[in-house]
């Protein structure tokens, strides 16, 4: 008589705990893709503004370099962190021309003030988006949320937090 209260209850608790790392797991997914999908749109706006500035650029190689990166941060085979990346890149681009082309620059304000104002947006994103990346990860390698990520092969497919990211938060 005690041996079946005793697998129930060990039936119920196992079930119990699986349903809760699964909604963990979820949860985390959810709040990665929504803080991605916000930073996404953010560096779409970047990417628009950049490339009505970048046919008023001068400088015939800096203007072709700028074009050439604006082309490669939206190949679909990019992960997030290379976009990233780009983003950055990018940035230091649009800062150098900044410099050289003061004149040019000043000629269009409002270009620079948005500019500006979406590269802390993006900052503030990316640490956001950082943030839910390093809860994901230590949510997949904690019970009993590491026990379900193993059964239903949660893994790390999302990244650490990289490089990119913190270049990308400390340089702004």
């Amino acid at each position: 008589m005690v041996f079946p209260i005793i697998l129930g209850s060990l039936i119920g608790i196992t079930l119990l705990g699986w349903l809760v790392g699964y909604s963990v797991l979820l949860k985390f997914v959810k709040r990665i893709e929504k803080r991605w999908s916000q930073l996404s749109r953010l560096l779409h706006r970047y990417e628009r503004i950049v490339h009505k500035v970048v046919h008023k650029v001068q400088d015939s190689k800096r203007q072709h370099d700028l074009l050439l990166s604006l082309a490669l941060i939206n190949d679909p085979s990019l992960t997030r962190h290379k976009r990233l990346h780009w983003f950055h890149h990018i940035n230091a681009q649009v800062k150098e021309i900044q410099e050289h082309e003061a004149q040019t620059f000043f000629n269009i304000q409002e270009e620079r003030i948005e500019l500006e104002q979406l590269v802390t947006y993006i900052s503030y994103e990316v640490q956001a988006y950082e943030h839910e990346l390093q809860l994901y990860n230590k949510g997949i390698s904690t019970a009993p949320t590491k026990f379900v990520a193993r059964i239903h092969q949660f893994e790390n497919t999302y990244g650490d937090a990289s490089d990119d990211c913190k270049q990308t938060v400390t340089s702004n």
